[in-house]
């Protein structure tokens, strides 16, 4: 789920150089609603208590909730752009340590 949500991210930011503001933060709130209190509680989720996880879901869900205060704003496109580019690297940066700590536990 959370490399679908990198994948997701790329797709909507990628989408934001053709469309309207106003199109584009209709579309973008309910992933923001859902997924900030996703990775409020991951590491619950995971029952992996390990504080990188707690650090990295917390830098996630701060940077969605900052593009979410600016998703209203008539331009919004204008600021998604860089502000985008955070979350798809925490994520994807939450990944690779993901991936790491799944290979030491299995070994």
């Amino acid at each position: 789920m959370i490399a679908s949500d990198a994948v997701y991210l790329r797709a909507y930011y990628d989408s934001l150089f053709n469309r309207k503001s106003s199109d584009l933060a209709a579309e973008f709130a309910g992933f923001l609603y859902e997924k900030g209190d996703f990775y409020a509680n991951l590491p619950d989720i995971l029952e992996v208590d390990e504080s990188w996880l707690a650090d990295d879901a917390r830098d996630i869900k701060t940077s969605l909730a900052q593009l979410d205060r600016r998703r209203n704003l008539p331009n919004f496109d204008q600021y998604a752009v860089s502000l985008l580019t955070t979350p798809v690297g925490y994520i994807e940066d939450m990944l690779g340590r993901l991936r790491e700590y799944r290979t030491r536990a299995i070994r």
